[in-house]
């Protein structure tokens, strides 16, 4: 016991400095890009030398999705971007491949795989407790509240902005509801004060996307569970208690309308979301007078992101996950998207593990949630989701094992 807690303890801390030291650069590389160059050469090795490649359709599909990255209009001339997004896709099908050949090499379970989601949302608490009792200040970039009129900054922790950290907080949450659902008296009192923790550490960040993924992720929960009147009457209490808080706090009023000091009267449509509205009609307009073959294939993502510069005055994504793939990767890149998600539903929504099988299912929401409204790859969400995928892969081969041990 004492081993096993001393161990855990010393991994937290491991991988707290290593996201905690993302920003420093080293010789003019982020340490972000060089220990994840480093784990991925890693996996890429035992599963070259193991030669053990699962086979299934995800991580064909994966693939294709990130070799479509360098095939669009406008990065032959501008060739980094389309790479390192190339590089982001590649976390599934290495991460499921590299941890599949750990799995097989070594004897380990499905229990192993369990405990590293297990283990989430109390590493996700773990590293924010420094940040909340001001302990340590992030190194990153920290966005402040001005424009709302106070002097704070909205919270990030070691996940370097405020959406990151409010999306990994949302999940942990989920995945914490879901342990305790699971679990139901062991634990009850120590898991409860964790997820009220990160409640307040998601409040603090002050980013509508986690409060978002956390609604949307908590659907499943609500389907699968025929959850008793009194149970209802909880919920329906605690809900109307938070609504009356949020409604009587000005910040986060103002921050769920975006109601700014600097701006005179009501922000219209367009303004909606920090500018959602707008930042998708300008980049869906630019993709829309693009060329036939753009069209098809796609502008590219420097392409994209130098017109909203020039359009917004800032070089950023679509902030819609959906929106980048037609106007980065075209017509091909939004097929191949809406495939991803439909295969991704049907593998998380049939893990049989009785520890993860609710956890695939709110994670898919909450993945789709920040899709559509926020975009972009976060390392440790696709880290768990291969993870949770690599889970559905095992259990289909041992029921294919099952199956022939049986005919035979």
């Amino acid at each position: 016991m004492l081993f096993t807690l001393t161990r855990n303890i010393f991994l937290y801390c491991l991988i707290f400095i290593v996201l905690f030291l993302e920003p420093v650069s080293i010789g003019g590389v982020k340490f972000a890009i060089l220990w994840k160059f480093i784990f991925f050469g890693y996996l890429l090795t035992l599963v070259l030398f193991y030669r053990r490649v699962p086979k299934d359709f995800f991580i064909l599909l994966t693939l294709i999705l990130a070799l479509k990255n360098l095939l669009s209009f406008g990065a032959i001339s501008a060739p980094l971007e389309p790479f390192m997004a190339l590089i982001r896709m590649l976390t599934f099908p290495v991460i499921i491949a590299g941890f599949y050949v750990i799995v097989k090499s070594n004897q380990k379970s499905i229990d192993t795989l369990n405990s590293i989601i297990k283990h989430y949302p109390y590493f996700v608490s773990f590293s924010c407790l420094p940040f909340v009792i001001g302990v340590l200040e992030p190194i990153s970039h920290q966005v402040d509240l001005e424009s709302f009129g106070v002097e704070s900054f909205m919270f990030t922790g070691v996940f370097q902005n405020p959406h990151s950290a409010s999306i990994n907080i949302a999940f942990a949450m989920l995945a914490l509801i879901c342990i305790i659902l699971r679990d139901k008296r062991k634990l009850l009192i120590f898991n409860s004060f964790i997820l009220i923790f990160l409640l307040y550490c998601l409040y603090k960040t002050y980013a509508r996307t986690g409060l978002l993924v956390f609604i949307l992720g908590c659907l499943p929960i609500l389907w699968s569970y025929k959850l008793k009147a009194r149970t209802y009457i909880a919920i329906t209490l605690v809900s109307i208690m938070s609504f009356s808080y949020v409604a009587t706090n000005d910040l986060l009023m103002d921050r769920l309308f975006d109601k700014r000091v600097n701006v005179s009267g009501d922000a219209d449509f367009m303004q909606l979301g920090s500018g959602r509205p707008l930042i998708w009609k300008t980049s869906f307009f630019y993709y829309y007078d693009s060329s036939l073959d753009e069209i098809f294939l796609g502008v590219s993502e420097t392409k994209l992101k130098e017109n909203n510069l020039k359009e917004l005055g800032l070089r950023i994504f679509s902030h819609n996950g959906f929106l980048d793939a037609l106007a980065i990767n075209g017509i091909v890149g939004l097929v191949l998207t809406i495939t991803f998600f439909i295969v991704l539903k049907r593998r998380l929504y049939n893990i049989k593990n009785i520890n993860l099988k609710l956890i695939g299912k709110c994670f898919f929401m909450g993945y789709l949630a920040y899709f559509v409204v926020q975009g972009g790859n976060y390392f440790t969400i696709d880290f768990l989701v291969s993870i949770l995928i690599l889970v559905g892969i095992l259990e289909r081969n041992e029921k294919r094992k099952e199956n022939f041990n049986y005919g035979s």
